[in-house]
């Protein structure tokens, strides 16, 4: 547009200094004058000063752009002939377009390249994660297989001894000595109890020791926990948190507040009622440290308990106590269960002994049954 419009100016001054010439050249009137001012141009031809002026003028018009009529053809739409300049400036935008729609191309083909290695990435991560998956849903399939076979040899050994003594009832009392011993029975897991009609046993979890206390446990009882149930609680108090508490509680209870945090924040019950419970839930933590577990009794959990279950009802953040208090009574019902370990390998041994003499006679009565209606010399001839 600036080109154009420097163009039209030009035409403009060179119209306006022809019609001043044109006016000049009639005003005219001394022959003397054209003598002085023609310039020899050929043998046989001369032009005036102002003939040759208005010659230049029209060349330096030439020169400086197009003409009125070229511009009035642009206007019209018809196409003019370029100029030097105007094809220069077209390859110059034209080249700079290029390079910014290159420049733009390689963005998006690294943006494309950015998002498919976040897409390979992330197909990695989910195809290494369904791998272990796997392996472990292999591990568990073997390990339930292996279970099954044991399971069907268990099977195939009882099959055995009914196949001897068609009276013999699976698992009862008149064929296995080790179900008449009624303390084993009680601490082996589940109790043994006698069908109504006849002399299979059933199993039944529900009068099992550890299970029966493990229902305590999770009871929601009324806590009978009271500060006498604990020593040291007297004397001297100490500052943890907002709470003024016994000083042989202090070491306790900075414990929990390092590892748990502040596990009495969150209730919202009086200061009194609060500062009493976790009195109680604080020499409960330190009584389970002071105690092994050959010393824990089951009346010493059961008073843990309603002291965890206070701390519970009243929105201690005392999940972890629980949890572990069910730790110390599962230890507590296996130790017990581990001084029964040497007496329930003797009996298994003489299970296993009882076992195969059944095996002998079985093999003794097929033996009998070749010699039925027969005399003994004749199987001897076979």
């Amino acid at each position: 547009m600036d080109d154009q419009g420097n163009m039209l100016r030009s035409s403009d001054s060179a119209e306006q200094f022809r019609c001043w010439l044109d006016s000049f050249l009639e005003d005219e009137e001394t022959p003397e004058l054209d003598k002085t001012n023609q310039i020899e141009v050929g043998p046989s031809q001369s032009l005036s000063l102002s003939q040759q002026a208005t010659a230049n003028l029209l060349e330096a018009n030439n020169e400086a752009g197009p003409s009125n009529d070229s511009n009035q053809q642009r206007k019209r739409g018809r196409k003019a002939k370029l100029t030097e300049h105007e094809r220069k400036e077209n390859k110059r935008r034209s080249d700079k377009n290029h390079r910014a729609k290159k420049k733009q191309n390689v963005a998006d083909l690294e943006r494309q390249k950015a998002e498919l290695s976040s897409m390979v990435q992330s197909m990695q991560k989910t195809l290494h994660e369904a791998l272990m998956e796997n392996q472990q849903l292999q591990f568990l399939a073997d390990s339930l297989n292996t279970a099954l076979q044991e399971h069907r040899k268990e099977v195939n050994k009882i099959k055995d001894c009914q196949d001897i003594n068609p009276n013999c009832q699976e698992a009862t009392s008149t064929d296995c000595d080790l179900l008449e011993d009624p303390e084993l029975l009680k601490w082996l897991g589940p109790a043994i109890v006698s069908g109504a009609t006849s002399s299979q046993t059933i199993i039944c979890d529900t009068n099992a020791p550890a299970t029966e206390f493990f229902r305590k446990l999770d009871a929601d009882e009324m806590s009978n926990v009271k500060f006498q149930d604990f020593t040291d609680l007297d004397g001297e108090h100490g500052t943890v948190g907002r709470y003024q508490i016994p000083l042989s509680l202090v070491p306790t209870a900075v414990k929990i507040f390092k590892v748990y945090g502040d596990v009495c924040a969150t209730s919202k019950m009086n200061s009194s009622i609060t500062r009493n419970v976790y009195i109680l839930f604080c020499a409960t933590i330190k009584e389970m440290g002071d105690l092994s577990l050959e010393q824990v009794t089951e009346g010493k959990m059961l008073k843990w308990r309603d002291a965890i279950k206070d701390a519970l009802r009243i929105e201690f953040e005392a999940e972890f106590a629980m949890e572990h208090l069910k730790k110390i009574a599962c230890g507590y019902f296996g130790l017990k269960a581990r001084s029964e370990v040497e007496s329930i390998d003797i009996k298994i041994s003489k299970l296993e002994a009882h076992l195969n003499g059944l095996k002998k006679r079985k093999v003794c009565i097929e033996i009998a049954n070749e010699f039925d209606g027969k005399l003994v010399s004749e199987v001897l001839w076979r």
